[in-house]
This record gives C-alpha cells, structure tokens and sequence, in this order.
C-alpha cells in the first residue's frame, strides 16, 4: 500500500487471499503477475496504481471487488475471466484510458458507478445473463458511441447513461418498465429514441439537455412522464403524448425553444397546472373534445397561454400519400407511414410480406413440339420425351 516506488511485482502460486487495498496507491506499478488460484481481487487492490497498463486476471478469480481497479488512469485493456460472476462498485470508475472491456456471461448484476468516467470506452457488450444496470453505471463515458442492452436487463437505475455525450443510438428493450431519473440526462449525441411496449414511466429529467433529441416515439404501455423529462431538448419538434398517460410532472417542455407541436392522445389526462410551464410557442392538438375534458376549470393556465386545439375544432386528420418507411421482403413485413397535414401526426400501414418465388423449373424434362397445319387451323401435338 502506498510503495510508491514499487513498479513490478510477481505473486507466489501458493497464495490463494490479497487483502484489500494491497497494493493501493502503489503508482509506479507497471507489472503484476497474479498467481493461478486467487479467488478475489480484493477491494481496492489496485487503486490509484497510475502507471498500471494491463493486468492478466486469472481464470480462478470469481469476484472482482468494490473499488479494485479505481483511478488507474493509465489502464488500456483488461480481460475478465469467464469464472467471474461479480463486478463490484467502482470498480473501473475513472479508469480514463480505457477503450474496451469484457462483462462475462455470468455477471448478473453491473454494479453502481463501475465504469463511471471511463471517458476512452467507445464500445461493450452486455452479455443476456445481465438482469440489471446500476446506478451511473456508465456516467460521463464520452466516447460511448453504442451499446446494445439485451432483453434480460429487467432495470436500468437513475443517470445509468448521463453524460455519454457521444452516444448517437440505443434500443431500450421491452423488459425494462421504469426509466429512472437522469437516466440519458446531458446525452447530447442522442438524435432518436424509442420507449418500447412495457415502459410504464418515464422518470424525472430522463432526457434532459439531448439537445440534438429530434424524434421521441413513446409507446401507449406508458402511464406517467415525470417532471423536467424533456428540458432543454433543443431540436425536439413535435411529440405525441399516449392515450394512457395520467401522470405528467411539472415543466416536461421547459426550453424546448424549438417543439411546435404536442399531440395528446384522446384518454390522456393533466394532473398539474405546470406541465407547460416556460414552454411557449407550441400548438397542443388534444384529441378529446373541449367539453370531455375540464382541464381549464381546474387547472387555469395549464397550457402556458399556447394555443390549443381540441377534438371537432381542427377536424379530422388530413393525411398525405404516406411514404414507405421500411421495405417489405419475403422475411419481413414493411411499414408505410403517414404523415397528418394538419397537426403533423403520424400512423402507421403494414405492408405485407413479399410473396415468395415458385420455382417452376423441370430440369431434368425435355419437351418436343410439332407444329401441324391443318384443315381447321394450327393443331398442337406435344410428345413427352422424358417425364420427371
């Protein structure tokens, strides 16, 4: 601990424990050999070691613990062992030099904060045994540009992606219900997103400041979208609010300064005066007729003074010749989409799968025609040379 002028060291094969915090602080250390057998690498053991560059893991090692490989400033790449089945706390948090990384199938939980200012992570994988992300799990990782979230993940907690400025693309999966507060906070890569059938709420300020957020779809499973969830998403245009959310916190479009439309869907329902609260400029389409909905009476003001339209004011929808948003194939159906040339919603037509091709080929029949002219016209005689 603390040997600040340590920089190599090889441990004996017959010791199986290093206690926690062994080798912390140790910040010449630049090569370590790790006997076959250890079981743990202890809490702390290598934090703070700013000149290590990698480090072989044993195949015997079952637990990496909270804090073991904290501020190593300098680690590039490591391997995690197949034999792992737990990653603890922080364990690579502010390990800045480091690009790539290996979760085994085995981990089942990502722990709070384990690579939390990992600021060179450009990519991981999430094997299917993991059941849940942690909080700020990948917090400020800058370089992140894409991570693929397997259907097993059941929870993501709060500020789990905050600050991946680079993120441009991730699928959220149907297993996930909450979205938790902060969770995409300050993503300002993130152009698009959709919240999948089975998330029933989205928490405070999930997308706060994305600020290059231009297409949001959310999905009719969603009940409640907490306050601040949209602030300062600058490029957001339009956005359709489902017909089962009953919940909306206060100030959800605050510095929105570009969304002109907000489409609430007919069963929808305000439960607060604030939900458009320094929000101006916007068109609110309601599909409710006025006098289904008694928003005004009892939340005055609930729109900010923006302009709103309600069911039987601006009619029907009035929709363009749609344009095909997803080819259709033999293996997939399509999707044409159709834009509505009032209010700027949109619906969706299956296009059905391409029929297969029948192959009607006879490669091993030869067929000989003889043409006869006769009395009554062109007689047809056909002579099967060899049958299939």
């Amino acid at each position: 601990h603390d040997c600040a002028s340590l920089a190599s060291i090889t441990i004996p094969e017959e010791v199986t424990i290093i206690g926690a915090d062994a080798f912390s602080g140790c910040s010449a250390l630049k090569n370590v050999v790790l006997p076959q057998g250890l079981k743990n690498i202890a809490e702390g053991m290598f934090s703070d070691c700013a000149s290590l560059t990698n480090i072989t893991i044993p195949d015997s090692v079952i637990s990496i613990d909270n804090y073991a490989f904290y501020d190593c400033t300098n680690l590039t790449s490591i391997i995690i062992p197949k034999s792992a089945t737990r990653i603890g706390k922080s364990a690579f948090e502010g390990c800045i030099s480091l690009a790539s990384i290996n979760i085994p199938n085995g981990i089942t939980r990502i722990e709070d904060y384990v690579f939390a200012n990992c600021t060179s992570l450009v990519s991981i994988e999430i094997p299917d045994s993991v059941t849940s992300i942690g909080e700020r799990v990948f917090w400020c990782c800058r370089s992140l540009i894409n991570i693929k979230i397997p259907d097993s993940v059941k929870s993501i907690e709060g500020f789990a992606f905050a600050g991946c400025t680079s993120l441009e693309n991730i699928k959220i999966p149907n297993s996930i219900e909450i979205i938790n507060e902060y969770t995409f906070g300050y993503c300002t890569g993130l152009v698009s997103i959709e919240i999948p059938n089975g998330v029933i709420k989205i928490g405070e300020r999930v997308f706060e400041k994305c600020t290059n957020l231009k297409n949001i779809k959310i999905s009719d499973s969603v009940t409640s979208i907490g306050m601040y969830a949209f602030r300062g998403c600058i490029s957001l245009k339009s956005i359709i609010i489902p017909k089962n959310v009953t919940n909306m916190g206060g100030s959800v479009f605050e510095g929105c300064t570009s969304l002109e439309k907000v489409i609430m869907r007919k069963g929808m329902q305000i439960n607060n005066g604030h939900t458009f609260y320094n929000s101006t400029g916007i068109k609110i389409f309601v599909e409710a007729k006025k006098s289904d909905v008694d928003w005004d009476t009892e939340y005055p003001n609930w729109n900010n003074g923006n302009e709103v339209f309600y069911g039987g004011e601006w009619g029907n929808h009035e929709w363009d010749s749609g344009v095909v948003t997803k080819e259709a194939t033999v293996d997939e159906e399509g999707v044409l989409t159709y834009t509505c040339k009032i209010c700027g919603d949109i619906r969706e037509e299956i296009i059905p799968k391409l029929e297969k091709p029948i192959n009607n080929s006879c490669k091993n029949a030869t067929i000989s025609i003889y043409y006869i002219l006769g009395v009554f016209g062109l007689v047809f005689i056909i002579r099967k040379k060899k049958l299939l």
